[in-house]
């Protein structure tokens, strides 16, 4: 059941990362640009919301949320580009 459970979330989780390229019909490099904005708002959003559980201040935690993300996000491009330079 607990695999279950995560799946859905991580499903859930994906979804403003993918909706502007499968609601939009644009080029690749506009469609990246539209989820990196899309994703950063939902990213700060649910930081703020949060602060529901951790009666924290909203602003700190849902930047806090966006920059943890924010690294995450860039660190695993970076992986993904050593391997792609690794195997081409």
């Amino acid at each position: 059941m607990a695999g279950f459970v995560s799946f859905v979330l991580f499903l859930i989780g994906a979804i403003p990362s993918v909706t502007p390229f499968l609601v939009l019909d644009i080029d690749p490099t506009s469609g990246i640009i539209a989820l990196v904005v899309l994703t950063s708002f939902v990213l700060t959003i649910m930081g703020a919301v949060k602060t529901w559980a951790t009666q924290g201040n909203w602003i700190m935690t849902a930047l806090e949320n966006l920059v943890i993300a924010g690294f995450c996000g860039g660190f695993a491009y970076g992986v993904g580009m050593i391997f792609d330079s690794a195997i081409n």
